[in-house]
């Protein structure tokens, strides 16, 4: 019974994430989806460079139940233990939570071992830490020592399911995330390797999931160039717009021609990346935007300031009504000196929360002076007018940003000539030598 209604709770959570998260992350791409029908045994593999949300947005595109492999320190407070072992989490121990003991994962790896030999499906981060950036790191063990005792012991057709992640603003409401699913990966081929030498079957079939998940992001080799890619991704979203999907798919064209570029020509291709850096560097300087200078401001621009002026009254009032508890996990985060890594966590969570809360009061506000229905109706809207005030920032910031380009030109008119040259460089030779 309590089963059932554990598996009942799952679901119930499982569709007010997927809802929160189209919300909190509202342009998601999902390459792959096909291979996420997977029913059986099987280990989620994921990247993990947002910490919980990564969790979540592996469980939510997978169709059969997932349990997770945890974080130890999580499971200390008896409330919080009690909890997330019925939400279905193992807990695993890391160095960081021992004090320099030996580990003491033997019956926690049993639980994963059983669970999966039921046919179940088990999430595991095997990087081993949540880290920001866009690339893979080196992967731990305990995924393919996990998969290989299991597949020795009792032959159910094991396989992993890698998922790659790659963020955009990952820490800010609004940002998108790309989901990439790779083909599922069988154990079965390193279980006769695993019982000959189980430590070099481990370490081999490590490095081919390491390298299977590196073809599933904008895997870059350190923040220097990820910071240069993306750059050179705004330039060619701006001149070049695509869908989220085919965007992704270019930055990682555009990554791997680059490095065969710095291969070949590797003068030539510093020249390039000074060139580039030394653009936006001009750009930063002058608080101009590499959009209001690819896409002036012209008469469309003014009247869409116009219907901004118009909106603007509305636009204060939905923002008075939501401001409170759409920025206070922020600022809480920052209060507390949250890590880049966790914010995301902290405003997913705190909004989650705070949002809750404001609505019920609200509620409860509403219905002392307009009768029951009109309160629902009221606060039912309320979060789409949120939704639409955020939508109208955007929209105000980038009109902003290109009448104000506007007006700095017109005032400096050769800077616009320099810049323009400049970017129109930068395309050309990236055209001459990526296309």
């Amino acid at each position: 019974m309590m089963r059932r209604l554990m598996q009942g709770v799952y679901y119930l959570l499982k569709a007010v994430v997927w809802s929160t998260l189209r919300i909190f992350y509202p342009r998601q791409a999902v390459l792959g989806k096909e291979y996420l029908h997977y029913r059986g045994a099987s280990i989620l593999l994921i990247n993990h460079p947002n910490t919980l949300l990564d969790a979540l947005l592996g469980a939510v595109y997978v169709r059969q139940p997932t349990w997770f492999l945890a974080n130890y320190s999580l499971f200390k407070h008896p409330l919080s233990s009690w909890l997330l072992s019925r939400l279905f989490c193992i807990p695993i121990q890391r160095q960081a939570d021992t004090n320099g003991k030996p580990l003491q994962n033997e019956q926690y790896f049993a639980q994963a071992e059983k669970h999966l030999a039921d046919g179940g499906c088990l999430l595991i981060a095997p990087e081993g830490a949540s880290l920001p950036g866009r690339r893979i790191r080196p992967l731990k063990t305990g995924a393919a020592r996990i998969a290989l005792r299991t597949e020795a012991e009792f032959n159910v057709g094991m396989v992993f399911l890698p998922l790659g992640f790659t963020y955009e603003r990952p820490h800010r409401f609004g940002g998108s995330v790309v989901i990439h699913a790779g083909a599922p990966i069988p154990a079965r081929p390193f279980v006769k390797r695993y019982r000959e030498d189980p430590v070099q079957a481990v370490r081999e079939l490590t490095a081919h999931l390491e390298a299977q998940m590196k073809r599933l992001v904008v895997h870059t080799a350190d923040e220097a160039e990820d910071k240069l890619l993306r750059q050179v991704e705004l330039l060619w979203q701006n001149k070049y717009p695509l869908p989220l999907a085919q965007s992704y798919m270019r930055a990682r064209q555009l990554l791997e021609a680059f490095r065969q570029w710095q291969a070949r020509d590797a003068n030539s291709w510093e020249c390039f990346a000074r060139k580039v850096r030394t653009y936006f560097s001009r750009m930063s300087a002058r608080n101009l935007q590499d959009h209001a200078l690819c896409c002036p401001a012209n008469a469309s621009a003014l009247v869409q300031m116009m219907l901004l002026g118009l909106l603007a009254p509305l636009f204060a009032a939905v923002w008075l009504l939501h401001a409170l508890p759409f920025h206070l996990p922020g600022l809480l985060a920052r209060l507390y000196k949250v890590v880049p890594e966790y914010q995301s966590t902290w405003k997913y969570i705190g909004g989650l929360v705070f949002f809750l809360i404001w609505y019920i009061a609200l509620f409860n506000l509403l219905k002392q002076y307009f009768p029951i229905g009109v309160a629902i109706g009221i606060v039912a809207v309320a979060p789409l007018a949120g939704f639409g005030a955020w939508l109208y920032a955007r929209w105000a910031m980038r009109t902003w940003q290109r009448l104000y380009a506007w007006r700095h030109f017109q005032l400096n008119p050769e800077l616009q000539k320099e810049l323009r040259e400049m970017r129109e460089e930068i395309m050309g030779e990236m055209q001459k030598w990526v296309l």
